[in-house]
């Protein structure tokens, strides 16, 4: 006869268990009891010993006979079917919708890739944050992921190089066991003159902001096709669809990053590999306190909408792209920028004036 902590870690541990419930669902090729019974892992272990010690006044030692061990069994059964449905609570708020897939967000450091990096854990989802210079943001966002009983890993390298490219996928991937969703969000601004951008800096713009995000991608394809499918996001910008002085070269690898979204979206589709795009607008983050001038009140009376946005709001609009709440949303590009990008340019303070 086993006893109820024996029970408990042999049901939840076993990552061939996970893989196996990740892919079946996602192939559609399961039965509603094999679908629930093998979809609980992460809070499990916590649920089932709350439900033993409160419920069944059951210890860690005591013995589980079989109808026991049949009642514990429904109880689980029963946790992951509204758990399917979203209405599942724990200590920590509802369950995630991302609970047991594995993510990559590069550039996670600071900023918005931290604010998506923090979204995906929150909704359960093991998280590989890459960094290039931002080490103490990318180590102190981990801490809090898993503070708050996350899984979270740090991954340094240089997405300038085609070679640390892949070795920081392949790196994400070994150490989360697998990978479910990529974010390529690294990336740099750099504000020029038209008439004096040096070819350097220009280089430098497409390696990091392009390149980086297609290389990554082309890596993680294999990795995601093991998972059954999966999710790329591509962080572009309203400046990728909009013209801003001094910004032409920035703008033309965000503009590129929406044309490479579409283009491998519709390549990838076969493969169930969903790809996207998030347009940021203004979201306020450090570096904008080192503009001259600039302030919050000032970055509300800019935005349509009346307020600067937070690295939360990329957050949000990325967890539901990488849920299977999209799951038939594929090639497109979602703007989050509190209507700017949708305002006409010869926007002016018309005041009572008749039209």
């Amino acid at each position: 006869m086993e006893t109820a902590g024996a029970v408990m870690r042999r049901a939840i541990e076993p990552e061939s268990t996970r893989t196996w419930c990740v892919r079946r669902a996602r192939e559609r090729d399961f039965t509603l009891v094999q679908a629930f019974a093998l979809s609980v892992w992460s809070d499990g272990v916590r649920f089932e010993r709350q439900l033993a010690s409160e419920h069944l006044g059951w210890g860690a030692d005591t013995a589980v006979s079989d109808g026991q061990l049949a009642t514990l069994r429904m109880a689980r059964l029963w946790r992951c079917c509204l758990r399917q449905r979203g209405s599942v609570e724990t200590e920590g708020g509802q369950v995630g919708r991302l609970d047991g897939r594995c993510a990559l967000v590069t550039g996670a450091g600071m900023g918005i890739g931290r604010g998506i990096a923090l979204a995906l854990a929150d909704e359960g989802a093991a998280v590989a944050l890459h960094y290039a210079q931002s080490r103490e943001g990318a180590e102190a966002a981990a801490a809090a992921i898993e503070r708050n009983g996350g899984r979270a890993v740090v991954v340094h390298g240089d997405l300038r190089s085609v070679s640390e490219c892949r070795r920081i996928v392949d790196d994400a991937a070994r150490a989360l066991g697998g990978l479910d969703i990529l974010v390529n969000n690294a990336g740099v601004t750099r504000a020029r003159p038209f008439q004096e951008f040096p070819a350097d800096v220009y280089d430098e713009l497409f390696e990091l902001n392009m390149r980086a995000a297609f290389f990554c991608s082309q890596q993680a394809v294999a990795y995601l096709s093991q998972r059954g499918g999966g999710v790329i996001l591509n962080i572009t910008s309203i400046h990728g669809a909009a013209g801003f002085p001094r910004h032409a070269a920035y703008a033309a690898t965000k503009g590129a990053l929406i044309a490479f979204t579409r283009s491998l979206a519709i390549e990838l589709a076969p493969l169930k590999i969903r790809v996207n795009a998030i347009g940021p607008g203004l979201i306020e983050v450090p570096r904008y306190f080192a503009i001259p001038g600039y302030t919050t009140e000032l970055g509300n009376r800019m935005v349509p909408w009346g307020r600067v946005g937070k690295p939360e709001d990329v957050g949000r609009v990325a967890v539901f792209l990488a849920s299977d709440d999209a799951e038939f949303i594929t090639g497109q590009i979602i703007f989050v920028d509190g209507g700017t990008q949708a305002r006409m340019g010869l926007w002016w303070e018309q005041g009572d004036a008749v039209q």
